[in-house]
């Protein structure tokens, strides 16, 4: 399926040739490693960051030199629905910011993260 899709890029009809990923770390070490990717899709954001293994997948793509298009950075709306004591430590550093800003900041200050302006 990867040469019709690589077919399909040659001739102008596919721009960019990604996919998005909900695997593993071994994982995506095998597709990133089987094809040249012009990006990938990673749920990023600063909760899972932590949580579970984005910071691991996000390594993975930036070594490869894959940009990331980012899917639920602010992980279905939980990051701007935040504790009152989260909140309150986050406007203590930027009183005027949303708590939807803080983790699209965050998510936009990946260096590997995908953007028009890249």
């Amino acid at each position: 399926m990867f040469g019709e899709l690589e077919k399909l890029k040659k001739e102008g009809i596919i721009k960019h040739l990604g996919f998005s990923f909900h695997g593993d770390p071994t994982m995506l070490r095998e597709v990133i490693k089987e094809h040249k990717w012009d990006f990938c899709q990673l749920q990023i954001n600063y909760l899972d960051w932590e949580v579970v293994n984005a910071d691991e997948l996000y390594q993975i793509a930036d070594e490869a030199g894959v940009p990331i298009i980012v899917m639920e950075p602010l992980r279905g709306g939980v990051l701007c629905n935040l504790p009152d004591k989260a909140v309150e430590k986050l406007k203590q550093e930027c009183p005027d910011d949303t708590q939807a800003s803080f983790g699209l900041r965050w998510v936009a200050s990946k260096k590997r993260v995908f953007s028009l302006a890249a």
